[in-house]
């Protein structure tokens, strides 16, 4: 009988060293995470970068608006042969803005945008600053002998023009890619022109 206390005794006492064990279960990490990844950006992160990247370079396409104003009127003027100083001017500080833009440009960070739209936003505007220079060029040059046969048959005119073809279709590819960006966060959609 003595000996058949001390067994159930000895069985119970088994039962309840075994309750402590993990019984194989799993740990649970601090915070309850599960050690996948939890650096990881989540979706909203990402879109929210997206965003703040998109208004960034909405802000340097809003701040571009107006530097081509008085291009056209200053390619006239060098047509007429009249204004040539004053046309040299315009195309310099023209030519200026657009380096200027590009500097802007290349500090954002726009990772989170559609590939290539950076870059077709570059090539559009070192294009049209490509396109000034030559203009300026030729201001200076027909300024003691002008004519409208003389100013379309340069080198620079045809430069100009070149540089023109290329800044266009830099600019229509960057607006089809901008245009449904701008539309996602309400931002301002543009025509190629408006570049």
């Amino acid at each position: 009988m003595v000996v058949l206390l001390l067994v159930v005794a000895f069985l119970v006492w088994r039962g309840l060293g075994d309750s402590g064990s993990d019984g194989g279960g799993s740990a649970v990490e601090p915070g309850g995470g599960t050690g996948t990844g939890a650096s990881t950006p989540t979706t909203s992160a990402r879109q929210e970068r997206a965003r703040d990247q998109a208004e960034g370079l909405d802000k340097l396409l809003t701040d571009n608006s107006g530097h081509r104003s008085g291009v056209a009127d200053a390619v006239q003027s060098l047509l007429r042969c009249t204004g040539l100083r004053d046309a040299e001017s315009v195309f310099g500080e023209a030519a200026e803005a657009r380096a200027t833009l590009v500097e802007r440009l290349d500090a954002l960070d726009l990772d989170r945008l559609p590939t290539g739209l950076a870059g077709d936003l570059r090539t559009a505007w070192r294009s049209s600053e490509d396109a000034d220079r030559a203009y300026a060029r030729l201001a200076d040059d027909a300024s003691g002998s002008c004519s409208s046969d003389s100013i379309v048959s340069s080198a620079d005119w045809r430069e100009a023009a070149e540089a023109n073809k290329r800044a266009t279709a830099a600019k229509k590819d960057f607006v089809a890619g901008w245009n449904p960006v701008a539309g996602e966060y309400g931002l301002t959609t543009l025509a190629w022109t408006d570049l």
